[in-house]
Formats: structure tokens, C-alpha cells, sequence
């Protein structure tokens, strides 16, 4: 059975039990053009566009699909794996049990303001091949 999921920036069809693969509790920070990032190039070879629905991520996940749900307002987005970091944060959090992602500045802005910061978020892990496409 499939169901359609619209996501601001894609619709997206996921089918069956198995397309969430892995999900975890993560906080999220963002990245982009105020900090010098846009233009350059990724872990995944590609060129940086702040403004698209990409993350940074643990380089297992390299290449892979996320859905990222904001904790506070329930908003969620698709993102691409396509570059990897954080490593590490000296806040506390790290001993909490969170995952870490950095989001693009779009991405982040889909979520929550940029002035926010950061924000906890759900992940979950969809692989490609549970990605079928637009509709």
C-alpha cells in the first residue's frame, strides 16, 4: 500500500512498512550563506546551493533521504544527504542521546526561522529506492 506525502518542497510516495529505515531524535542547525558555505563544494562532490533541500550529515548516510519533523511545530521536510558534519557540539546535548544534522539555510527555514538557531527535531532514514517518485 503507498500513500502520498507532500512535503513543501516534494511530493513523495512511500510505500510499505519497510521505508523508514532508521529514526532518531537529532538537533539541527543550519548552514548557508552567512557563514560561506554557498558555492562551495560538498563531500559528495557537488557545489553548495544554500538555498535547496540538502543536509549534513554522519557519513554513513551519504547520498540517503531524510525526513526531518520539527519537535515544536510538526513541521517536516525532505532533505538529500549530500555533505557531511557536524562532528561535534560542546553544548551538553551530545551526552542526551541526539543525533546531529546541520540543514541547509532553505531546508532550516521550512522548519523555523534561521534566528531560531537550533531546534530538536525527529529523523527518519528513507532509502532511495523507497523514493518513488513525484506525483
Amino acid at each position: 500500500m503507498c500513500q502520498v506525502y507532500n512535503y513543501p518542497n516534494k511530493n513523495v510516495w512511500r510505500c510499505g512498512r519497510l521505508s523508514v529505515v532508521l529514526a532518531f531524535l537529532a538537533i539541527v542547525s543550519w548552514y548557508g550563506v552567512q557563514d560561506g558555505f554557498h558555492g562551495q563544494l560538498t563531500a559528495s562532490g557537488e557545489v553548495f546551493n544554500a538555498y535547496d533541500y540538502t543536509a549534513a550529515c554522519h557519513p554513513d548516510f551519504l547520498g540517503d533521504w531524510l525526513i526531518v519533523k520539527n519537535l515544536e511545530n510538526n513541521l517536516a521536510v525532505l532533505v538529500r544527504c549530500n555533505d557531511t558534519g557536524p562532528w561535534y557540539w560542546d553544548n551538553g546535548w551530545k551526552h542526551k542521546g541526539y543525533g546531529y544534522v546541520d540543514l541547509a539555510q532553505g531546508a532550516f527555514e521550512t522548519l523555523a526561522p534561521l534566528s531560531k538557531g537550533i531546534i530538536k527535531v525527529q529523523v527518519e532514514l528513507v532509502r532511495v529506492g523507497d523514493i518513488l517518485g513525484d506525483k
